[in-house]
């Protein structure tokens, strides 16, 4: 009867102590839930608070892996009745001391024999060294995504370390979607800032552009108003002027040099001697005035031309140019009829 009564009290204990672990993971879940939108640390203190309660710990750390400087390091992200040059130091390198060696070993180390100057258990009534520590690595598909750490005044029974284990798979697997998370949400951040500077400066090019052909128009308008009041000057010339490009063909001609050719002046556009002029005279022209352009001289000559059937006594004054703008070389010409040289001659 009495080795019945011990077995059942022991199954009996075992029920209560398999039912408050399933209200302690149940909790646990719960916890990681209502943390959702808060702040990474924020979130971690509740977390290790939570185990801590359901564990009958004293004393808790929470070390997550980040990068530092391109290397992996064990930071800690909550602290339990730390004392505070224990939580001022912060960051733990792979494999130094027994945090970091539970990292490269990826198994949990469990003492009960605990060096005095490894840690204390800071109370209201002073500082205690703990009878047991658990560093739990957390690993989730067989990586580790943090460290636990807990210091008790107990030795951790078997049940309290199945909800260890349990706890920290599901803590482990939360811990790196919260992470992915923030890396999405920053992700998404410089994505909309580099949106937003690629929208200012397509807005600044347009406002350039859009600057630049306000210039440009002004620059053609007050370009064709150059020409015109050009052409409007040279139709009061007495002589007869053009504009010859490097080829020969005109550029420009005034009205009484038009009159002279008996057509308008936008007929003579782009036309060339050759087709007012045999093609011998039209070569002459063409060499004497390729010779002065060549040359850059001026050159003033009287001639007799022969031009529609008629002969005609010329003072031909010829200057070669050059536009800069564009790098092209012309010839500008212009003609006086001696009428009154002619009628000497004539008589």
């Amino acid at each position: 009867m009495n080795d019945f009564a011990k077995a059942f009290h022991h199954s009996l204990i075992e029920s209560q102590q398999r039912a408050l672990m399933r209200d302690a993971i149940v909790s646990f879940e719960q916890a990681l839930r209502q943390q959702q939108g808060v702040s990474f640390d924020t979130a971690a203190n509740v977390w290790l608070k939570n185990i801590i309660s359901h564990t009958d710990a004293s004393m808790g750390g929470l070390y997550i892996i980040e990068r530092d400087e391109g290397e992996n390091i064990l930071k800690l992200s909550a602290a339990y009745a730390f004392g505070r040059q224990k939580y001022l130091d912060q960051k733990i390198e792979i494999g130094e001391g027994l945090i970091g060696q539970a990292y490269l070993e990826k198994q949990p180390i469990f003492m009960t024999d605990i060096p005095e100057d490894y840690l204390k258990i800071r109370s209201g009534l002073g500082d205690a060294s703990p009878r047991s520590l658990l560093i739990y690595p957390m690993l989730l598909h067989d990586r580790v995504i943090g460290i636990l750490e807990l210091a008790s005044f107990h030795v951790l029974d078997d049940f309290k370390m199945d909800f260890i284990r349990q706890v920290g798979e599901s803590l482990a697997s939360h811990i790196e979607m919260v992470r992915y998370a923030e890396q999405t949400a920053l992700l998404l951040q410089e994505t909309q800032e580099k949106e937003e500077e690629l929208r200012q400066n397509l807005e600044e090019i347009s406002a350039t552009q859009e600057q630049l052909e306000r210039m440009q128009k002004e620059q053609r308008v007050q370009a064709e108003q150059h020409q015109t009041l050009m052409l409007d000057i040279l139709d009061h010339v007495d002589g007869k002027v053009y504009l010859k490009d490097l080829d020969g063909k005109f550029l420009l001609v005034n009205q009484r040099f038009a009159d002279e050719y008996g057509v308008s002046k936008d007929q003579l556009i782009g036309k060339s001697d050759f087709e007012f002029f045999t093609r011998e005279k039209a070569e002459e022209f063409q060499k004497e005035e390729k010779r002065l352009i060549q040359l850059g001289k001026k050159c003033t000559t009287k001639k007799w031309v022969e031009f529609k059937g008629e002969t005609k006594y010329w003072q031909v004054e010829k200057i070669p140019i050059f536009n800069p703008v564009t790098g092209r070389s012309g010839l500008l010409g212009i003609h006086f009829e001696l009428q009154e040289e002619y009628a000497s001659y004539q008589n």
